[in-house]
């Protein structure tokens, strides 16, 4: 599979001091603080992100190599590869109208390490987080959206008046569950075969 940032990023739509993770919504003045690329342990390639706001909030947001599903042909994997490249373009665009086509997976992500790396500190974003339901753990996690056709990260260098970033009736966000006791919380990667890495922690410290 080929992977492309030749892609337009146009779209047609357009903190909680005790919480450790951010809650869905809008939030400015975010930076990337780090970029992850690597496999899990069943040889799934993936590229994180982890997302922090001026109060220390984190959101990780993983996106793991789109391979091919039973039962789907070349088209649609190709599709989905697609999709994915103009999803995470949008991340990309913010620090560089660079171009760049790579035929496996892993050349790209470490590209897109590369050219983010050196601006996360001078960087700010506004982006969108999301719940998500988690059927491992059986409660809502934070992420960005998937889509590509509505904008959920731009530098913060364009004015919240001009900001194309909106809650979309599809949004999800409020949690499903309210969290208020403890529970052992499971990696999410841990279902595309990375190790298991339980942690007790309390509810209100973790995005569910």
């Amino acid at each position: 599979m080929t992977f492309t940032t030749n892609y337009s990023t146009e779209v047609t739509s357009s903190s909680n001091s005790g919480l450790r993770y951010l809650e869905a919504g809008i939030h400015e003045n975010c930076k990337i603080t780090n970029i992850k690329v690597d496999k899990t342990a069943n040889g799934v390639n993936f590229i994180e992100f982890t997302i922090e706001n001026e109060g220390g909030q984190i959101l990780r947001h993983t996106k793991f190599e789109p391979t091919p599903m039973a039962g789907e042909d070349a088209l649609a994997t190709a599709r989905r590869g697609e999709n994915f490249m103009r999803n995470i373009l949008q991340i990309v665009r913010c620090y560089t109208a660079e171009n760049f086509e790579a035929g496996d997976f892993i050349s790209m992500a470490k590209w897109i390490k590369g050219v983010i790396e050196p601006k996360m500190d001078t960087t700010l974003l506004r982006v969108k987080a999301i719940y998500r339901w988690s059927e491992a753990n059986n409660r809502d996690f934070t992420a960005l959206p998937s889509y590509f056709d509505a904008t959920y990260v731009e530098p913060m260098s364009i004015t919240k008046a001009n900001s194309a970033i909106r809650i979309l009736s599809n949004d999800k966000i409020e949690k499903t569950y309210p969290a208020d006791k403890e529970t052992q919380v499971q990696d999410p990667a841990v279902r595309f075969g990375a190790p298991a890495q339980p942690t007790t922690v309390k509810i209100d410290d973790i995005p569910f």
